[in-house]
């Protein structure tokens, strides 16, 4: 969370010494250096990923494989499958119900312990 908000910081910094040629509309996090904060092209991340992979002795993934595991990591701590969507950009939360229904079958288990710890200790019941 320090990195992400050293780097909000620095990205204010920017637009601020940019002006009126930062485009604020493109709202994008990481953008490109010679577009004023327009979106980055895909393939510059893309390239940087697999520098870094190859650099670091990594196992090769693609970019998007780091929106899923958000995704998932939503979904398995709770968040909303709308919350979710809505921060993934999907339109319809039922696109990512389909997509990551797999996360959710752990949650089934999480919400069977939560009542368990909850029920209050029922006394046993002799036999007849």
């Amino acid at each position: 969370m320090d990195m992400l908000r050293q780097f909000r910081a620095y990205y204010l910094k920017k637009a601020e010494r940019f002006g009126s040629k930062w485009d604020y509309e493109a709202n994008a996090i990481f953008y490109a250096k010679k577009r004023y904060g327009g979106c980055i092209n895909p393939n510059t991340v893309r390239a940087f990923l697999n520098s870094f992979i190859k650099k670091h002795g990594l196992q090769k993934i693609h970019p998007h494989m780091f929106r899923h595991t958000s995704v998932s990591l939503q979904l398995q701590a709770g968040i909303s499958i709308a919350d979710a969507a809505k921060r993934a950009g999907n339109a319809r939360p039922d696109v990512t119900l389909r997509i990551y229904s797999h996360t959710l079958k752990k949650n089934d288990l999480h919400c069977c312990e939560a009542v368990t710890k909850a029920m209050p200790k029922m006394p046993k019941r002799e036999a007849d």
